[in-house]
């Protein structure tokens, strides 16, 4: 008689280069969010596949379901959740966490299922529409209860900790963005004291010509704007019903218009030096003709928080090229026809 051997899958090395390493330094909060579902995915089919593996039960097979098993798959998600703690992933740690809870249900007695059972119920209101859908298909409402066994208790479970999970993966997205655009604001207020006592930060008069260190300045007040800026639209991006792609996508707009900020700021200097006309209103008109040094920084800053100045310029720039090319040529004058003296 052949005997089956169960072979256990080793976890691989994890090696990164260093650009890996700086991209997940940016994007901490999605890398532990994937770190947290690889590691009970692991655990999950390790132990379907070989339950003395891990002491992951089979969920099809309650019949054969001791105290053990469960407990084992339990203490070993707690023990990922401590070492996730410990290395300070909050979000991963919460993760395990849940994911313990639920092989506690294995191990409920009947009063005590029957509490978690009417708990989840109530729990359900607070999900979203699809979630809640889920749920009740699941175990019922309050009304119209449904026999459900523990293995489809933890699917129920599993819809409503995801739910838990993401609200705090949201949480460390806006945490992460507001932490990297504080960062931004002190490296650009630190430009902006250290080019002012290397006195390379104009006051007074304005340059004629635009020097290297003068189109630094510029930028440095551009980037400025947009970093502002972006810091106003933070709680607008991640807002409670918007979506995680939703909010990723946003932050890949608002470092995009913060790395635009500088531009802008050149181009509408430019702008102002060649007197291109529609950038500003009228009001603005006089004090344009006569700025000084402090006032090109402000328009700088401008150009920076909002794109409104760019995309004038632009039309400005792009109207009249066009309008000149829609003029009709001129009629060639007949032959023989002489100038009128």
């Amino acid at each position: 008689m052949e005997t089956e051997t169960a072979t256990t899958v080793a976890r691989p090395e994890r090696s990164s280069s260093w650009p890996q390493r700086i991209l997940r330094r940016l994007a901490t909060a999605r890398y532990e969010r994937i770190e947290a579902a690889i590691e009970i995915a692991r655990l999950e089919i390790e132990g379907r596949s070989d339950p003395a593996s891990t002491g992951f039960p089979r969920m099809s097979d309650l019949a054969s379901m001791t105290i053990d098993s469960w407990k084992d798959a339990a203490l070993c998600m707690l023990k990922e959740a401590e070492g996730a703690l410990t290395a300070g992933k909050i979000n991963e740690a919460w993760t395990m966490l849940h994911a313990a809870r639920r092989q506690e249900i294995f191990g409920l007695r009947d009063s005590e299922l029957l509490a978690f059972t009417t708990a989840l119920r109530a729990e359900a209101e607070k999900l979203k529409p699809w979630r809640q859908k889920a749920v009740i298909d699941i175990v019922g409402t309050a009304d119209k209860p449904r026999d459900a066994s523990r293995s489809d208790l933890i699917q129920a479970a599993m819809v409503r900790d995801d739910h838990y999970d993401n609200q705090g993966h949201k949480d460390q997205l806006m945490r992460s963005q507001i932490m990297f655009l504080a960062f931004l604001l002190a490296v650009e207020l630190a430009a902006i004291i250290g080019l002012s006592s290397r006195k390379l930060l104009l006051s007074g008069e304005r340059p004629q010509a635009p020097t290297f260190y003068w189109l630094v300045a510029v930028m440095v007040f551009g980037n400025l704007g947009a970093t502002v800026s972006a810091m106003l639209r933070v709680a607008n991006a991640t807002g409670s019903t918007a979506r995680i792609p939703e909010i990723t996508a946003a932050y890949r707009v608002t470092f995009m218009r913060i790395a635009m900020g500088g531009a802008s700021a050149v181009l509408i200097d430019l702008a102002v030096r060649s007197n291109v006309p529609g950038v500003f209103n009228t009001t603005l008109k006089d004090f344009i003709q006569n700025i000084n040094a402090e006032g090109a920084y402000v328009i700088a800053f401008a150009a920076g928080f909002t794109e409104r100045l760019v995309i004038r310029a632009v039309e400005a720039v792009a109207g009249k090229a066009s309008s000149d090319e829609s003029k009709p040529p001129a009629k060639p004058k007949p032959s023989g026809e002489t100038q009128p003296a």
